[in-house]
């Protein structure tokens, strides 16, 4: 099972196809699998139905997650949300999240995405990147955090 969500993802909505699974492979598995291709043709976005979990098993030695609790999804960052501190390690050094808040500008636009160096991911950064000294002029620092 190789899935993500979008950011405005609701309970029982399509998923997001990761990239550990191929194309061919999805569109096999899923009669109801979704491209949308860049002006290249090259497969861009991916979408299937949001499948029945029950139907999957941990892996020997993880204990299966149990019913999702429907609060849960209701969290949102807002603006004034407190965040834990944690451990940066960037291509501007060391720091922690808190003492990057510290810094000027005052406010801070913080993005994730779910693994580097995927067509979707690379587009988004590039993007930001781009956008960075307009963020700037307005007053805003940005910072991504990937889980690699």
């Amino acid at each position: 099972m190789i899935f993500a969500t979008p950011a405005n993802w609701e309970a029982g909505g399509r998923v997001v196809v990761a990239p550990g699974m191929a194309s061919d492979v999805a569109r096999e598995k899923y009669s109801n699998f979704e491209v949308t291709a860049l002006p290249s043709g090259k497969d861009y976005l991916r979408f299937v139905d949001c499948p029945d979990l029950s139907k999957f098993s941990a892996p020997d030695g993880v204990e299966a997650p149990g019913p999702v609790d429907s609060g849960a999804l209701d969290f949102r960052a807002q603006l004034g949300t407190s965040f834990p501190d944690f451990a940066c390690n960037s291509t501007h050094g060391s720091f922690t999240f808190h003492e990057f808040l510290d810094r000027e500008p005052r406010w801070t636009m913080l993005f994730s995405h779910p693994k580097d160096f995927t067509p979707v991911c690379t587009t988004e950064l590039g993007t930001c990147q781009t956008l960075n000294a307009e963020f700037m002029r307005r007053g805003v620092k940005l910072i991504g955090l990937s889980c690699d």
